[in-house]
């Protein structure tokens, strides 16, 4: 019988049962397994779909979708090669507006913890930098007045739990070299804040050690400028000098203080005036006094104040003012808004990552009362440019995962055309279960494994909007989302070893859910963290260093605290990403075995394509669906069949990596694959090809499609090849 005859007059019925998602469960004995569908009486006439049809077309589309998202992502990474740099520029707005009044603040952010602070002390013949924490014990440091009479220090916040135990390698060396600069433009810095209204210390700084305290400790042999980063070991933040008059000028550094490119060092800093004024304002709390660098109202509550910005034309009416340090002369801003442009600060994740943030139009507010309220809003434009450069691993990892995306290409390819030749009559989908026996798939664990420390890394980096030398890393597309798919294809391998060596069929429907929601994850990850959902104010602080990135292990993830830190300390953004993974399992949880007792394999005999091929496709577990076994009619009789024969299923030896080519021969994907490559340069040659390929010749029956055995061997250049055209793939049931 022709092949188009067969599967027109060959009744189709997929075996239901546990292990059928192709149509409903029952819960019927095993006589009761096979459901008899009903013969088309016009051959001819156009194939019609129901609703249910439609939805098993619309899924087999979304599968399509799916492989398309997969191969754009991992292709996303090789186009680093030669588009290695991006540009992005957004708005962001953290916090909320200052004329709102005071509110609970999240997150750790700007608090002037003493441990975090850094000041610069002499060492020798150079000032070097250290925590304030642990200057403060030291011998030389004096008490200068426990009276509370002093006012010409500045006020910070001892920290009882989570205290930065020491500078990190990569802070200590920016900061070495920030207070080389300091050093060298000390005056000109002091005379830029007495040009904004005050009365800076020139001599060394003092420092009362704590909110509720009244002591004064002078730091003799240190810079009167106080170093205050934003979050702990942070390589960018705020500056302050006390005043002798109780106020403090607190200031931001610029241009060859972020790096050493730029030639010239530039100050942005708020008049005195308006600062004083707009804290008052903004807290509704007039009549206070300025001491030690906070402000102190009628209640004897205490509020730091820092208010810098970049906006000539801010809505607040704080005025910038710009000093450049290297020539000692203040810039105008106000008829030559070029002159006063924002100066980039370069971020670097190792020797592979670098972005340069330049903010635009920035607004800064933080005022608190050293216990997280107060007044927060940051609000500014950036402009980041992330570069990378390609490595081996990278292009060794993504060959792999090539391998793996053409062949389910092929499998949807030949299940699907099977359908609409009519050599099937059952729509079947192919998800990322049709490569649960693919070598490549079984070993991609180990393939990625060189690279497992990125992939781990960009999980527990997704979806957060960090600040600082993490953001060249999170702000890398070509490196986030190839990441994010690598890492969901190496864990649902990991799924699919652990399905089969369990012995056990699991769906594979989640894959594409999965990996959508950790791309919009990491797509709105600015919305996110300007959503108030999570337990920060909208800026997720790096606490994972490039030097400790770069000495990671594999083990440190299971054996410190290493994620939680990549993760920004976002506890909450972590379980939302393990529960995420840790649903994938449920699957697996609910899976039918497949052993040799299982109710498939004991009510039904081995097919003669099964013992040809020295397998079961009932008892091969893994993930990937579908019901094994077929029913078709083996005689009829008045227009009934009344004696039946089962055959695998067109999916189940697709999956197992056999198609059917040309309608002749059943081949082993990877074959075709040898035979499609090199049969243009075989067939111009006359002398027989030393390379061979095993097919077996198949053809159509009653039954279903059998096999002629045995195999045959040919060259890529036999003359049978040539005839067969090799875009005619195929995957057809046999008995």
């Amino acid at each position: 019988m022709a092949p188009m005859e067969y599967a027109r007059a060959r009744q189709v019925t997929p075996i239901e049962g546990d292990l059928s998602t192709n149509s409903a469960r029952k819960p019927a004995a095993a006589a009761r397994l096979v459901t008899r569908a009903s013969r088309s009486r016009k051959e001819d006439r156009p194939r019609r779909f129901s609703a249910a049809s439609k939805a098993t077309v619309l899924f087999g589309l979304y599968d399509w979708l799916l492989w398309a998202f997969v191969v754009l992502l991992v292709f996303a990474q090789l186009v680093g090669v030669v588009w290695n740099s991006t540009t992005n520029r957004t708005h962001v707005v953290y916090g909320q507006s200052p004329l709102l009044g005071p509110y609970a603040i999240s997150g750790e952010n700007d608090e002037p913890y003493s441990d975090r602070m850094v000041v610069c002390v002499l060492r020798g013949r150079l000032y070097k930098p250290a925590q304030l924490s642990k200057v403060l014990h030291e011998s030389s440091v004096r008490l200068e007045d426990a009276t509370g009479v002093a006012v010409n220090g500045y006020r910070v916040v001892k920290r009882e739990t989570g205290a930065t135990s020491e500078l990190s390698d990569e802070a200590y060396t920016h900061y070495t070299r920030t207070c080389d600069l300091i050093t060298a433009a000390l005056d000109a810095i002091l005379d830029s804040c007495a040009a904004l209204g005050y009365d800076p210390t020139r001599d060394y700084l003092r420092v009362a050690d704590d909110v509720r305290g009244d002591r004064v400790l002078a730091i003799p042999h240190s810079l009167p400028v106080l170093l205050m980063p934003y979050w702990d070991n942070a390589i960018h933040g705020n500056f302050a000098t006390p005043g002798w008059d109780g106020s403090a000028c607190v200031f931001r550094l610029m241009g060859v203080y972020n790096s050493p490119s730029y030639t010239s060092g530039l100050l942005h800093g708020t008049d005195r005036s308006v600062r004083e004024q707009k804290t008052v304002e903004w807290l509704r709390r007039p009549g206070g006094a300025w001491r030690n660098g906070w402000y102190e109202d009628l209640d004897g509550m205490r509020w730091y104040s820092s208010v810098v910005t970049t906006d000539s034309s801010t809505q607040f009416g704080v005025r910038h003012r710009q000093f450049d340090t290297t020539t000692n002369h203040e810039r105008n801003c106000t008829a030559t808004a070029s002159e006063c442009r924002t100066l980039p600060a370069t971020d670097s994740w190792g020797t592979k990552l670098s972005i340069s943030d330049t903010q635009f139009d920035s607004t800064s507010v933080a005022i608190s009362n050293g216990s997280r309220f107060g007044l927060f809003l940051y609000e500014a434009s950036p402009e980041q440019v992330v570069r990378s450069v390609y490595d081996l691993e990278t292009f060794i990892s993504n060959t792999s995962v090539v391998i793996l995306l053409f062949r389910w290409m092929v499998v949807m390819l030949a299940l699907q055309s099977s359908y609409w030749r009519r050599k099937c009559w059952r729509w079947e989908n192919a998800g990322i279960g049709c490569l649960s026996c693919s070598r490549a798939f079984l070993f991609l664990p180990v393939v990625l494994l060189p690279r497992l420390t990125n992939t781990l890394t960009v999980f527990f980096t997704l979806g957060c909007n960090f600040e600082g030398n993490q953001k060249a890393f999170s702000e890398a597309w070509f490196v986030m989302y190839p990441g994010i798919a690598e890492l969901v294809l190496f864990y649902f391998s990991l799924l699919n070893l652990a399905a089969r060596a369990l012995r056990r069929r699991a769906t594979d429907t989640l894959f594409g859910p999965t990996l959508l929601f950790f791309c919009l994850m990491h797509r709105l990850r600015v919305e996110l963290s300007q959503s108030g959902w999570f337990e920060f104010d909208g800026r997720v602080s790096t606490a994972f260093t490039p030097n400790e990135y770069e000495a990671l292990t594999l083990r440190d993830f299971f054996t410190t605290g290493v994620a939680l830190r990549i993760n920004g300390n976002v506890a909450s953004m972590l379980g939302i990403k393990l529960a995420v993974l840790g649903i994938n399992l449920v699957p697996l949880a609910l899976s039918v075995s497949t052993s040799a007792r299982s109710r498939i394999a004991s009510a039904f005999t081995a097919c003669r394509v099964e013992k040809a091929l020295a397998l079961r496709v009932c008892a091969s577990g893994g993930l990937g669906r579908s019901s094994f076994y077929e029913r078709v009619p083996l005689q009829e009789a008045g227009g009934e069949s009344k004696k039946e024969t089962h055959v695998v299923s067109n999916y189940e030896l697709a999956r197992l990596g056999y198609v059917v080519l040309g309608d002749r021969y059943l081949v082993t994907i990877l074959d075709w694959f040898y035979v499609l490559l090199f049969a243009a340069v075989a067939r111009r040659s006359r002398e027989p090809s030393s390379y061979r390929v095993i097919l077996v010749e198949v053809r159509a029956s009653s039954k279903g499609y059998e096999l002629v055995e045995p195999p045959k061997h040919f060259c890529l250049n036999d003359p049978e090849l040539r005839e067969i055209r090799f875009w005619h793939l195929s995957a057809v049931a046999f008995k």
